[in-house]
């Protein structure tokens, strides 16, 4: 029951975006002016870019974990090295990675996850909690 819901609120928002769009264009037909073409062209473009990331098979992102330790004394630090590869040519600026810690391995209680901003080769100055 709670997918045919989720089904339902994806439908009405890709519905409500279809409406926006023709309203935009309905806009820009009867206006005739720069800026009312501008807003069209502009919302087209966003819904555009946000089609495509939508569309990206996330197949192509391959993520490794590697623990560099086995054994930790109580309050010890571990480090844990992530490696995220983009097997495509596709431009992703940010992405979230969230690793699931098992239970009683919590540590601190704080979420574990890190953002990462343009990735690349080197790492990433924000440490994983």
């Amino acid at each position: 029951m709670e997918e045919k819901g989720r089904q339902a609120v994806k439908a009405m928002k890709f519905f409500f975006l279809l409406l926006l769009l023709a309203g935009l264009y309905a806009y820009a037909m009867f206006q005739g002016g720069f800026v009312s073409w501008f807003l069209f062209y502009s919302a087209v473009s966003l819904v555009g870019i946000n089609l495509l990331f939508v569309l990206f098979p996330w197949r192509m992102v391959e993520v490794k974990r590697s623990i560099e330790t086995t054994t930790l004394p109580s309050e010890g630090i571990c480090e844990v090295t992530l490696t995220v590869t983009k097997k495509a040519p596709f431009p992703l600026l940010y992405f979230a990675v969230k690793d699931n810690v098992p239970e009683g391995l919590q540590g601190t209680g704080k979420p574990a996850g890190m953002v990462f901003f343009s990735p690349s080769e080197r790492r990433s100055p924000i440490p994983m909690r």
